[in-house]
């Protein structure tokens, strides 16, 4: 009888071990599985850190579209509630999106991913009220007016890791000026799981203040001046490989740590041979792609519309305006423009 109840007790007991065995192996299993899908650790390494301390008024902003599916762009902290960011990419489908997350202090989309943010980083989640698009923008594949802003709350605390860069208030100084994008572009060569990674990076560039088009050779052999258009700032790409792509959209071009510019499109050639405004439509390409015909980056130009900016963001004085700029910002909304007209033709009769 002792016996048997002995050995009974030894097949409990090693049933246990057995189970408990196969319990912990199914469970790394299970993690190794799910680290494998997201493509394993995110490659963080110090000087990621030294370069968002620098550029800490990043930020990066996640389109919740539901069903698992994200959309992420860059913005750009320019008071402790606000974030300047493109207008398109508020839209999805042709539709504005109801929610957003937004990330300050952080590195890559991939530590979000992980759970692996350090303390130091902030999140806020955002409704449609709380986003706010030029009024005079078209969706969604119009370069004009590519304007959009978010109000947080509440305020994203100011740390060494958040921070803030505000508006220049003012053209820029040279018709080519050194100017840097900061944004979370897709790191060339690097995946995260079926994924680009999509991780902090500074890209220094020579800017055009105007930009140029219609340069033809005359009868001559002499070079015609090449005609202009204000409103956009433009890089051209001489490297075979593109610089700036998804995950860049949105973010700030900036130049002694002021915002000139936001990161909008690509742009066929056929604008620089023809000049034809209806060429400058917006064209969203990923990164690390052979140029071919899409050979230049475009930036919207805030000189133009800081006056709108700063309605709603009280970022600047007054004073900090530039006249050039504010009166081109000035100008009246096409809907009050029609108003006027409306009341001088009745004056007239």
């Amino acid at each position: 009888m002792s016996v048997s109840v002995n050995l009974s007790n030894l097949c409990v007991n090693v049933f246990i071990v057995i189970f408990l065995l196969h319990w912990q192996f199914e469970t790394c299993a299970a993690q190794n599985s799910g680290s494998n899908a997201t493509g394993g650790n995110v490659d963080v390494t110090a000087a990621d850190r030294v370069l968002q301390n620098k550029y800490r008024s990043l930020v990066m902003v996640i389109s919740d579209l539901g069903k698992g599916d994200d959309h992420l762009f860059s913005g750009t902290l320019i008071t402790p509630e606000w974030v300047l960011t493109a207008a398109h990419c508020l839209f999805s489908g042709g539709k504005r999106v109801s929610k957003f997350k937004v990330y300050a202090g952080v590195i890559s989309y991939q530590e979000i991913q992980e759970n692996k943010t350090t303390n130091s980083s902030q999140i806020r989640m955002v409704e449609m009220a709380n986003t706010f698009v030029h009024p005079s923008y078209a969706c969604c594949n119009a370069l004009y007016n590519d304007f959009g802003l978010i109000k947080v709350s509440p305020k994203f605390e100011l740390t060494k890791a958040v921070g803030i860069t505000n508006l220049a208030g003012k053209p820029l100084a040279k018709e080519i000026e050194t100017a840097s994008l900061v944004g979370y572009g897709a790191q060339q060569g690097k995946t995260f799981g079926n994924f680009y990674t999509y991780k902090i990076a500074v890209k220094t560039m020579p800017v055009h203040r105007a930009c140029p088009c219609g340069s033809k050779r005359k009868k001559g052999g002499s070079k015609q001046r090449p005609k202009k258009i204000h409103g956009f700032l433009c890089q051209f790409v001489v490297k075979d490989i593109r610089n700036l792509g998804y995950g860049d959209f949105g973010a700030a071009l900036r130049v002694k740590n002021r915002v000139y510019g936001v990161f909008s499109s690509v742009m066929h050639k056929s604008y620089h041979r023809s000049c034809k405004k209806a060429s400058l439509t917006r064209t969203s390409t990923i990164i690390n792609t052979t140029v071919e015909n899409y050979t230049t980056n475009v930036f919207s130009d805030t000189c133009g519309y800081v006056m709108w900016i700063n309605n709603h963001t009280k970022s600047l004085k007054l004073e900090d305006i530039d006249s050039e700029c504010g009166s081109k910002a000035g100008l009246l909304e096409p809907s009050y423009t029609a108003a006027v007209l409306l009341v001088l033709s009745a004056l007239n009769t």
